[in-house]
C-alpha cells in the first residue's frame, strides 16, 4: 500500500488516524489543543474518526487500520491509565512494530517528559522510550524537548522538530487591569503544577504574605489535593476550586499584575495554559526550564531559577511602569509568527515530507 501511495501523493490526501479523540468527554472538556490540531491537520489531510469520537482507546484504531497512512498521536504515554490500559499498551506498541507491514506512519507530539501522574510508572517509562525510538516523526513545543528525545535514543527514530506551542487569539482588553490580585496561578491544579512547593515557601516567608494578593484559581484533581493546598492558605491568599470557562479567565488575567507558573520542572515540556495566558496583554513569570526557557528567550516573558528569585524578578516587572508596555509588542509579534495557521502549515509541511523521502 505505501509504495502505491507515493506513486499517488499528488492525487490524492493521505488518511490520518488522531488519537485521543474520545467519545467520553463532555463538550467543555475537550482540550481546544486537539480540536485545533485537527482543524489544521484536516486542511491537508483526511482524518478518518473526526465525526466518529470513541470510548474504545486504541482498539478504535482496529476499524481504520487498512485505510491509515500515519496515526497521529497526543499523550500516548498515558496508555496504561485507561480501560485495560495494559493491554491497549502491548496491543498499541504491536502495531507499531509492525507499521511497515501494514503501510502506516506514526507521528508523536512529545508534550511532556514523563507521565504528570504518577500510576503505572514502569509501563508508561517502558511506552514513552518505546515512542521516542520507533516515531517516524516527533514534534515537541520546547527546544529541551528535542534534547531529551536525544538523551534518551540519538540513533533511531525518526526526525525530532520543535516549534513553539501555537497561540489561538490575541486579545487586546485592558479595562480593569491592575485592580484585584499581584499574581495569578491558573489553569487545571494538579501536584506538578507546585501549587504546594510555592505555598510551603510562603508559610515560611511572612514578610511576602502580607506583600502580595495572590489568587490561585482552577479545578482541584481531587479534594484530598485542595485540602493539602487549603492548609496552607493564608488571609493574602485567594483559592477558587472551580474550572474557569475564557469569559471568566479574561476577568481574572486582566484583574491581575501577573501571571505566576510555579510548575515542577522534572516532567514538563510544554504548556497549553502558558500560550493561552500569552493571548492577552499580560506580565508573565515562570520557571526557567522548557518552553518557559524558550518564551524567555523570545524576550516575551520573565522566568526564575527559584523562588527567592522568582520574587525579586516580580518586584522588578512590578516596579517597572513601562514593563508591560515594551513586552506587548513583542507578545503581539509571536502570536502572529506562532499561530495556529502558521504552525500548521509547518506541521502539514513536515508530516508531506515524511512520505516524499525515499526508501522509507
Amino acid at each position: 500500500m505505501l509504495q502505491e501511495l507515493r506513486k499517488n501523493t499528488t492525487m490524492q490526501k493521505l488518511n490520518c488516524y488522531f488519537y485521543p479523540y474520545s467519545a467520553r468527554l463532555r463538550q467543555k472538556e475537550v482540550n481546544p489543543y486537539t480540536q485545533m490540531l485537527m482543524d489544521v491537520l484536516e486542511s491537508d489531510f483526511t482524518i478518518l474518526n473526526k465525526t466518529r469520537p470513541s470510548d474504545k482507546g486504541i482498539f478504535d484504531l482496529m476499524a481504520y487500520i487498512k485505510k491509515t497512512h500515519f496515526i497521529f498521536v497526543n499523550w500516548i504515554e498515558e496508555l496504561p491509565d485507561k480501560k485495560l490500559g495494559w493491554i491497549q499498551s502491548v496491543v498499541w506498541m504491536i502495531l507499531v512494530k509492525l507499521r511497515k507491514a501494514l503501510g502506516f506512519k506514526v507521528v508523536w507530539v512529545m508534550h511532556n517528559k514523563q507521565s504528570h501522574d504518577p500510576g503505572n510508572r514502569w509501563l508508561k517509562g517502558i511506552l514513552y522510550r518505546f515512542m521516542v525510538r520507533n516515531s517516524d516523526l516527533i514534534f515537541t513545543h520546547s527546544t529541551e524537548g528535542v534534547r531529551h528525545a536525544n538523551r534518551i535514543c540519538s540513533r533511531s527514530g525518526g526526525p525530532k522538530v520543535f516549534f513553539h506551542h501555537p497561540v489561538l487569539r490575541r486579545h487586546k482588553e485592558t479595562a480593569g487591569r491592575h485592580t484585584a490580585y499581584d499574581m495569578v496561578i491558573w489553569g487545571k491544579m494538579a501536584p506538578y503544577k507546585g501549587i504546594i512547593e510555592f505555598l510551603e515557601y510562603l508559610n515560611k516567608r511572612p514578610d511576602l504574605q502580607g506583600r502580595y494578593k495572590i489568587l490561585i484559581a482552577g479545578k482541584f484533581t481531587s479534594d484530598d489535593y485542595f485540602n493539602e493546598v487549603n492548609q496552607l492558605a493564608y488571609p493574602n491568599l485567594t483559592l477558587i476550586n472551580s474550572f474557569i470557562d475564557d469569559n471568566r479567565l479574561s476577568d481574572l488575567i486582566l484583574q491581575s499584575k501577573i501571571v505566576l507558573f510555579t510548575y515542577n520542572q522534572e516532567s514538563v515540556l510544554s504548556s497549553g495554559a502558558l500560550m493561552t495566558s500569552l493571548e492577552f496583554p499580560a506580565m508573565i513569570l515562570g520557571p526557567h526550564s522548557a518552553a518557559f526557557a524558550d518564551a524567555a528567550n523570545e524576550g516575551i516573558i520573565e522566568t526564575y531559577q527559584d523562588f527567592d528569585e522568582l520574587f525579586s524578578k516580580a518586584d522588578q516587572m512590578l516596579s517597572d511602569p513601562m514593563y508591560l508596555e515594551s513586552v506587548m509588542h513583542k507578545q503581539d509579534a509571536f502570536a502572529r509568527e506562532n499561530s495556529w495557521t502558521e504552525t500548521g502549515r509547518l506541521i502539514n509541511q513536515h508530516i508531506r515530507e515524511l512520505f516524499s523521502q525515499k526508501n522509507q
